[in-house]
């Protein structure tokens, strides 16, 4: 089943990186060991070719690979887009510099309804991260809520110890490469060109 619901507004309180002009959401059923579990899969114009490494890159403050270590919180944007934060530990810096461990805020997340039905809501090509794998980022920091935004799906890819090395050659290269949009580079508070430094 298929439903789409129009929405006027722009998520830059949690992402930037997505401008909605609409929000498609398709319905599928999946089994759990306790309940049918429905799948919701939401899909918006990004404001850059996000299958582009260099565009990825270009639009994110920072780049890092990084291993989930586990969930800490479940704060939604509003009633329809769940979002859900994850303990990580950062492993290497691509672009910008985290250190040790820090909060991403993943667009995506499980929604309970008033008769109990559990909805996953998703962007397409992603995942719900899962506590013990790790991941390469591409991410936004929320000064507001001391956390990392990633680009859903695209700046949230599964590394594994047979790609890793290769991922990261080939985000270090579209780093050296980027491109960042002009809607981005309106948002003078974030560097793009060399991406945000913790400091503390």
């Amino acid at each position: 089943m298929k439903r789409k619901v129009l929405i006027f507004s722009t998520l830059l309180s949690s992402i930037i990186f997505i401008t909605f002009l609409n929000q498609g959401i398709d319905k599928d059923s999946v089994q759990s060991k306790e309940q049918n579990i429905e799948i919701s899969e939401i899909y918006g114009d990004f404001v850059m070719d996000a299958t582009k490494k260099e565009e990825v890159v270009g639009n994110s403050e920072n780049v890092f690979i990084a291993k989930v270590i586990k969930q800490v919180g479940t704060q939604p944007l509003n009633e329809h887009m769940p979002r859900t934060q994850f303990e990580v530990e950062v492993k290497r810096n691509i672009k910008g510099k985290l250190k040790d461990f820090i909060i991403i805020n993943q667009s995506a997340g499980f929604m309970t309804d008033s008769e109990g039905n559990v909805t996953l809501v998703k962007f397409e090509n992603q995942e719900l991260l899962e506590p013990g794998k790790t991941y390469l980022f591409a991410s936004l920091y929320d000064s507001n809520n001391n956390w990392h935004n990633p680009v859903p799906g695209y700046g949230e890819v599964l590394v594994s110890d047979d790609t890793k090395k290769q991922m990261i050659d080939e985000y270090k290269k579209a780093f050296k490469a980027q491109k960042t949009s002009k809607i981005m580079e309106k948002h003078k508070d974030k560097d793009f060109v060399n991406g945000y430094i913790d400091e503390e």
